[in-house]
């Protein structure tokens, strides 16, 4: 009950003890707000980076191989942040720096990947039409 003074007729210490649970309960709905969150984005990292391999497969891994399932890993991500920044109207020099960023993995890489697709992988040619296509969106 409050008095006219301003002063309330519960004693402070259950004053205290009031504040205290309700402060508690309160940082601990923000925690497992927190933590479901971090879940999600968990979830959905996993989800992009997400390779099908079996053991038998990873135990056959050639250097060159390794390097270009690294490629594609960081190409994945370059590409999947190129869209967040185009969702969250991200400035233009972000956006640039992005696309310099994967011209410069295809650029040291190139190499490699000519010899994967000389190689190995002579009859799979999706990954560079991938490439060109993709990189024409970004162009424009």
């Amino acid at each position: 009950m409050q008095l006219r003074s301003g002063r309330s007729t519960l004693s402070t210490r259950t004053q205290t003890q009031v504040r205290t649970l309700r402060r508690d309960s309160r940082n601990y709905e923000e925690f497992n707000e927190r933590r479901r969150y971090q879940q999600e984005q968990k979830q959905i990292e996993e989800s992009i980076y997400d390779d099908d391999e079996d053991e038998e497969q990873s135990r056959k891994i050639t250097p060159l191989k390794k390097k270009f399932k690294t490629i594609v890993k960081r190409i994945k991500h370059l590409l999947y942040l190129n869209q967040c920044q185009n969702q969250n109207n991200r400035s233009f020099t972000e956006k640039v720096n992005n696309i310099k960023e994967m011209y410069e993995l295809f650029l040291y890489n190139i190499d490699d990947l000519i010899e994967i697709f000389n190689g190995e992988m002579k009859h799979d040619l999706r990954f560079p039409e991938v490439i060109y296509k993709r990189g024409n969106q970004l162009r424009v």
